[in-house]
Protein backbone atom coordinates (compact mmCIF):
# COMPACT_ATOMS: atom_id res chain seq x y z
CA UNK A 1 0.00 0.00 0.00
CA UNK A 2 1.30 3.44 -0.94
CA UNK A 3 -0.12 6.63 0.55
CA UNK A 4 0.27 9.65 -1.69
CA UNK A 5 1.22 12.97 -0.17
CA UNK A 6 -0.13 15.93 -2.11
CA UNK A 7 -0.34 19.71 -1.91
CA UNK A 8 -3.34 20.91 0.05
CA UNK A 9 -5.59 23.95 0.10
CA UNK A 10 -5.78 26.76 0.98
CA UNK A 11 -2.07 27.22 0.26
CA UNK A 12 -2.30 25.06 -2.85
CA UNK A 13 -5.86 25.16 -4.23
CA UNK A 14 -7.44 22.96 -6.88
CA UNK A 15 -6.14 21.41 -9.08
CA UNK A 16 -2.69 21.16 -7.44
CA UNK A 17 -3.55 18.13 -5.31
CA UNK A 18 -5.15 16.36 -8.26
CA UNK A 19 -2.03 16.79 -10.37
CA UNK A 20 0.14 15.44 -7.54
CA UNK A 21 -2.00 12.33 -7.12
CA UNK A 22 -2.12 11.69 -10.87
CA UNK A 23 1.67 12.05 -11.05
CA UNK A 24 2.25 9.62 -8.17
CA UNK A 25 -0.13 7.07 -9.67
CA UNK A 26 1.31 7.23 -13.17
CA UNK A 27 4.84 7.02 -11.74
CA UNK A 28 3.97 3.83 -9.87
CA UNK A 29 2.31 2.36 -12.95
CA UNK A 30 5.42 3.11 -15.00
CA UNK A 31 8.14 2.45 -12.43
CA UNK A 32 6.52 0.34 -9.74
CA UNK A 33 8.63 -2.69 -10.61
CA UNK A 34 11.63 -0.79 -9.21
CA UNK A 35 9.94 -0.88 -5.79
CA UNK A 36 8.90 -4.52 -5.98
CA UNK A 37 5.35 -3.64 -7.06
CA UNK A 38 3.43 -5.66 -9.62
CA UNK A 39 2.27 -2.84 -11.89
CA UNK A 40 -0.46 -5.06 -13.29
CA UNK A 41 -2.23 -5.27 -9.92
CA UNK A 42 -2.47 -1.60 -8.92
CA UNK A 43 -5.66 0.16 -7.84
CA UNK A 44 -6.59 3.42 -6.13
CA UNK A 45 -8.64 4.08 -3.02
CA UNK A 46 -9.68 6.97 -0.83
CA UNK A 47 -12.32 8.21 1.56
CA UNK A 48 -14.27 11.48 1.61
CA UNK A 49 -12.08 14.11 -0.10
CA UNK A 50 -9.60 11.31 -0.77
CA UNK A 51 -12.41 9.42 -2.46
CA UNK A 52 -12.83 12.40 -4.76
CA UNK A 53 -9.14 12.33 -5.64
CA UNK A 54 -9.15 8.56 -6.19
CA UNK A 55 -12.16 8.79 -8.52
CA UNK A 56 -10.59 11.64 -10.50
CA UNK A 57 -7.22 9.86 -10.71
CA UNK A 58 -8.91 6.72 -12.07
CA UNK A 59 -10.55 8.73 -14.85
CA UNK A 60 -7.37 10.66 -15.61
CA UNK A 61 -5.32 7.46 -15.90
CA UNK A 62 -7.96 6.07 -18.24
CA UNK A 63 -7.72 9.23 -20.35
CA UNK A 64 -3.91 9.05 -20.45
CA UNK A 65 -4.15 5.44 -21.58
CA UNK A 66 -6.69 6.36 -24.24
CA UNK A 67 -4.46 9.10 -25.62
CA UNK A 68 -1.48 6.74 -25.63
CA UNK A 69 -3.46 4.09 -27.48
CA UNK A 70 -4.73 6.63 -30.01
CA UNK A 71 -1.17 7.74 -30.76
CA UNK A 72 0.06 4.12 -30.88
CA UNK A 73 2.68 4.82 -28.24
CA UNK A 74 4.62 1.78 -27.09
CA UNK A 75 4.89 3.04 -23.51
CA UNK A 76 1.17 2.96 -22.77
CA UNK A 77 0.46 2.74 -19.03
CA UNK A 78 -0.80 -0.45 -17.43
CA UNK A 79 -4.43 -0.01 -16.47
CA UNK A 80 -5.68 0.48 -12.94
CA UNK A 81 -7.38 -2.72 -11.86
CA UNK A 82 -9.87 -1.27 -9.37
CA UNK A 83 -10.95 1.79 -7.45
CA UNK A 84 -12.37 1.76 -3.93
CA UNK A 85 -14.31 4.90 -3.03
CA UNK A 86 -15.52 5.38 0.53
CA UNK A 87 -18.25 8.02 0.89
CA UNK A 88 -16.60 10.26 -1.72
CA UNK A 89 -17.31 13.94 -2.25
CA UNK A 90 -18.21 14.21 -5.93
CA UNK A 91 -20.05 17.46 -6.64
CA UNK A 92 -20.61 21.08 -5.62
CA UNK A 93 -23.85 21.73 -7.51
CA UNK A 94 -26.63 20.70 -5.14
CA UNK A 95 -26.23 20.85 -1.38
CA UNK A 96 -29.92 20.04 -0.97
CA UNK A 97 -29.96 16.48 -2.22
CA UNK A 98 -32.16 14.25 -0.03
CA UNK A 99 -29.11 13.03 1.88
CA UNK A 100 -28.25 16.63 2.77
CA UNK A 101 -31.82 17.45 3.77
CA UNK A 102 -32.25 14.40 5.98
CA UNK A 103 -28.73 14.06 7.38
CA UNK A 104 -27.40 17.60 7.75
CA UNK A 105 -28.19 17.67 11.46
CA UNK A 106 -27.84 13.95 12.18
CA UNK A 107 -24.08 13.97 12.66
CA UNK A 108 -23.15 17.67 12.55
CA UNK A 109 -19.87 17.07 14.37
CA UNK A 110 -18.72 14.80 11.53
CA UNK A 111 -19.83 16.60 8.38
CA UNK A 112 -22.59 18.98 7.35
CA UNK A 113 -23.54 21.32 4.54
CA UNK A 114 -21.88 24.50 5.79
CA UNK A 115 -18.65 22.78 6.75
CA UNK A 116 -18.40 21.17 3.31
CA UNK A 117 -19.01 24.44 1.47
CA UNK A 118 -16.50 26.20 3.74
CA UNK A 119 -13.86 23.62 2.85
CA UNK A 120 -14.76 23.74 -0.84
CA UNK A 121 -14.40 27.52 -0.90
CA UNK A 122 -10.80 27.08 0.27
CA UNK A 123 -10.22 24.16 -2.07
CA UNK A 124 -11.33 26.29 -5.02
CA UNK A 125 -8.87 29.03 -4.09
CA UNK A 126 -11.19 31.64 -2.58
CA UNK A 127 -8.96 32.01 0.49
CA UNK A 128 -9.36 31.03 4.12
CA UNK A 129 -10.45 34.54 5.14
CA UNK A 130 -13.30 34.50 2.60
CA UNK A 131 -14.27 30.86 2.94
CA UNK A 132 -17.15 31.40 5.35
CA UNK A 133 -18.69 34.11 3.17
CA UNK A 134 -18.51 32.16 -0.08
CA UNK A 135 -19.33 28.90 1.68
CA UNK A 136 -22.59 30.33 3.01
CA UNK A 137 -23.59 31.44 -0.48
CA UNK A 138 -22.86 27.97 -1.85
CA UNK A 139 -24.80 26.30 0.97
CA UNK A 140 -27.89 28.33 0.06
CA UNK A 141 -27.57 27.50 -3.63
CA UNK A 142 -26.74 31.07 -4.58
CA UNK A 143 -23.64 30.14 -6.56
CA UNK A 144 -25.58 28.76 -9.54
CA UNK A 145 -28.27 30.64 -11.51
CA UNK A 146 -31.36 28.75 -12.59
CA UNK A 147 -30.51 28.42 -16.28
CA UNK A 148 -27.08 27.02 -15.41
CA UNK A 149 -28.52 24.67 -12.81
CA UNK A 150 -30.86 23.26 -15.43
CA UNK A 151 -27.81 22.50 -17.57
CA UNK A 152 -25.98 20.98 -14.61
CA UNK A 153 -28.97 18.75 -13.86
CA UNK A 154 -27.77 16.51 -16.69
CA UNK A 155 -25.03 15.48 -14.28
CA UNK A 156 -26.43 16.02 -10.78
CA UNK A 157 -30.15 15.35 -10.67
CA UNK A 158 -32.26 14.51 -7.63
CA UNK A 159 -34.96 12.96 -9.79
CA UNK A 160 -32.65 10.04 -10.59
CA UNK A 161 -32.67 8.87 -6.99
CA UNK A 162 -35.20 6.06 -6.97
CA UNK A 163 -35.60 3.33 -4.37
CA UNK A 164 -35.06 0.51 -6.83
CA UNK A 165 -31.68 1.94 -7.86
CA UNK A 166 -30.08 1.45 -4.46
CA UNK A 167 -28.15 -1.84 -4.40
CA UNK A 168 -28.04 -3.51 -1.01
CA UNK A 169 -31.03 -1.69 0.45
CA UNK A 170 -34.03 -3.72 1.66
CA UNK A 171 -36.75 -3.65 -0.98
CA UNK A 172 -39.72 -2.61 1.14
CA UNK A 173 -41.13 -1.93 4.56
CA UNK A 174 -40.02 0.10 7.54
CA UNK A 175 -36.41 -1.09 7.24
CA UNK A 176 -35.98 0.25 3.74
CA UNK A 177 -33.52 3.13 4.30
CA UNK A 178 -34.38 4.53 0.91
CA UNK A 179 -38.03 5.04 1.76
CA UNK A 180 -37.01 6.69 5.01
CA UNK A 181 -34.48 9.04 3.46
CA UNK A 182 -36.16 10.92 0.67
CA UNK A 183 -35.82 8.70 -2.36
CA UNK A 184 -38.67 8.74 -4.81
CA UNK A 185 -40.77 5.67 -5.50
CA UNK A 186 -40.38 5.82 -9.28
CA UNK A 187 -42.70 8.80 -9.65
CA UNK A 188 -42.01 12.15 -11.18
CA UNK A 189 -40.19 14.78 -9.20
CA UNK A 190 -43.08 17.21 -9.56
CA UNK A 191 -45.57 14.80 -8.01
CA UNK A 192 -43.46 13.54 -5.14
CA UNK A 193 -40.25 15.46 -4.54
CA UNK A 194 -40.57 17.06 -1.08
CA UNK A 195 -37.49 19.21 -1.70
CA UNK A 196 -38.84 21.28 -4.57
CA UNK A 197 -39.19 24.30 -2.30
CA UNK A 198 -35.76 24.15 -0.64
CA UNK A 199 -32.98 26.42 -1.93
CA UNK A 200 -31.56 24.97 -5.12
CA UNK A 201 -30.73 27.94 -7.31
CA UNK A 202 -34.41 28.40 -8.10
CA UNK A 203 -36.59 31.50 -8.09
CA UNK A 204 -36.49 31.65 -4.30
CA UNK A 205 -32.73 32.06 -4.14
CA UNK A 206 -30.76 35.22 -4.80
CA UNK A 207 -27.90 34.42 -7.13
CA UNK A 208 -24.54 35.88 -6.17
CA UNK A 209 -22.95 36.47 -9.54
CA UNK A 210 -19.50 37.13 -8.14
CA UNK A 211 -19.48 33.69 -6.51
CA UNK A 212 -20.89 32.07 -9.63
CA UNK A 213 -18.23 33.64 -11.83
CA UNK A 214 -15.48 32.58 -9.44
CA UNK A 215 -16.65 28.96 -9.21
CA UNK A 216 -18.35 28.11 -12.51
CA UNK A 217 -15.29 26.56 -14.11
CA UNK A 218 -14.21 24.50 -11.10
CA UNK A 219 -17.66 23.11 -10.31
CA UNK A 220 -18.13 21.71 -13.81
CA UNK A 221 -14.55 20.52 -14.25
CA UNK A 222 -14.34 16.68 -14.36
CA UNK A 223 -11.01 16.98 -12.54
CA UNK A 224 -13.11 18.06 -9.57
CA UNK A 225 -16.45 16.37 -10.22
CA UNK A 226 -16.39 12.96 -11.94
CA UNK A 227 -20.15 13.35 -12.35
CA UNK A 228 -19.37 15.90 -15.07
CA UNK A 229 -17.10 13.57 -17.01
CA UNK A 230 -18.36 12.84 -20.50
CA UNK A 231 -16.65 9.44 -20.56
CA UNK A 232 -16.38 7.21 -17.50
CA UNK A 233 -16.32 3.95 -19.45
CA UNK A 234 -12.58 3.55 -18.90
CA UNK A 235 -12.93 3.65 -15.12
CA UNK A 236 -11.76 0.41 -13.48
CA UNK A 237 -14.04 -2.00 -11.59
CA UNK A 238 -15.40 -0.01 -8.68
CA UNK A 239 -16.23 -0.59 -5.03
CA UNK A 240 -18.34 2.33 -3.80
CA UNK A 241 -19.28 2.68 -0.14
CA UNK A 242 -22.07 5.06 0.89
CA UNK A 243 -23.44 5.54 4.39
CA UNK A 244 -27.12 5.95 5.21
CA UNK A 245 -26.69 8.96 7.50
CA UNK A 246 -24.02 10.74 5.46
CA UNK A 247 -24.76 13.96 3.58
CA UNK A 248 -22.56 12.69 0.72
CA UNK A 249 -24.60 9.51 0.29
CA UNK A 250 -26.63 10.54 -2.75
CA UNK A 251 -23.80 11.81 -4.93
CA UNK A 252 -22.11 8.46 -4.40
CA UNK A 253 -25.25 6.68 -5.57
CA UNK A 254 -25.50 8.97 -8.59
CA UNK A 255 -21.91 8.17 -9.52
CA UNK A 256 -22.47 4.43 -9.14
CA UNK A 257 -25.44 4.83 -11.48
CA UNK A 258 -23.34 6.78 -14.00
CA UNK A 259 -20.57 4.17 -13.96
CA UNK A 260 -22.99 1.28 -14.45
CA UNK A 261 -24.65 3.06 -17.36
CA UNK A 262 -21.22 3.26 -18.99
CA UNK A 263 -20.66 -0.48 -18.57
CA UNK A 264 -18.32 -0.34 -15.57
CA UNK A 265 -18.59 -3.14 -13.01
CA UNK A 266 -19.70 -1.54 -9.73
CA UNK A 267 -20.23 -3.05 -6.30
CA UNK A 268 -22.10 -0.65 -4.02
CA UNK A 269 -22.07 -1.14 -0.27
CA UNK A 270 -24.96 0.81 1.27
CA UNK A 271 -24.08 1.00 4.95
CA UNK A 272 -27.41 0.87 6.79
CA UNK A 273 -27.07 2.96 9.94
CA UNK A 274 -23.67 4.14 8.72
CA UNK A 275 -22.15 7.61 9.07
CA UNK A 276 -19.43 9.62 7.40
CA UNK A 277 -15.96 8.61 8.56
CA UNK A 278 -16.99 5.18 9.77
CA UNK A 279 -13.95 3.36 8.36
CA UNK A 280 -11.51 5.59 10.27
CA UNK A 281 -9.43 3.83 12.92
CA UNK A 282 -8.76 5.93 16.01
CA UNK A 283 -7.15 3.25 18.16
CA UNK A 284 -10.00 3.53 20.65
CA UNK A 285 -12.93 1.16 20.24
CA UNK A 286 -15.57 3.60 21.48
CA UNK A 287 -14.72 5.92 18.58
CA UNK A 288 -14.89 3.22 15.91
CA UNK A 289 -17.87 1.89 14.00
CA UNK A 290 -18.71 -1.75 13.35
CA UNK A 291 -20.28 -0.84 10.04
CA UNK A 292 -16.94 0.60 9.02
CA UNK A 293 -15.31 -2.76 9.65
CA UNK A 294 -17.97 -4.39 7.49
CA UNK A 295 -17.27 -1.89 4.70
CA UNK A 296 -13.55 -2.63 4.83
CA UNK A 297 -14.15 -6.38 4.73
CA UNK A 298 -16.47 -5.92 1.75
CA UNK A 299 -13.79 -3.89 0.01
CA UNK A 300 -11.08 -6.48 0.73
CA UNK A 301 -13.29 -9.21 -0.73
CA UNK A 302 -13.99 -7.08 -3.80
CA UNK A 303 -10.29 -6.39 -4.39
CA UNK A 304 -9.32 -10.04 -3.91
CA UNK A 305 -12.01 -11.24 -6.30
CA UNK A 306 -11.09 -8.58 -8.86
CA UNK A 307 -7.39 -9.43 -8.78
CA UNK A 308 -7.99 -13.18 -8.85
CA UNK A 309 -9.96 -12.71 -12.06
CA UNK A 310 -6.99 -11.17 -13.87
Amino acid sequence: MTSSSYRKAPKHPFPAGVHDCVNVTTHLLKEGHKYGIDVNRIGVAGDSAGGNLAAVVALQVGEIKRRGSDSQRKDTLPSLKYQALFYPLLQAVDFWLPSYVYNNDVTPSLLNRNFITYLLAMYFGLGSSNATHYGNIMAKGGHIPLHVREEYSKHVNRSRLFVNQIPGAPSSGRENPASQNGYQQGKSRDSLDPYATVPAGSKGVTVDWETHNLLAHQISDPMFSPLFSTNVSQAPPTFLHVAEFDVLRDEGLLYAQKLRAAGVHVVTFYSIGGVHGEITKHGFSLLEFKRGDVALQKMFSFVNETLRAL
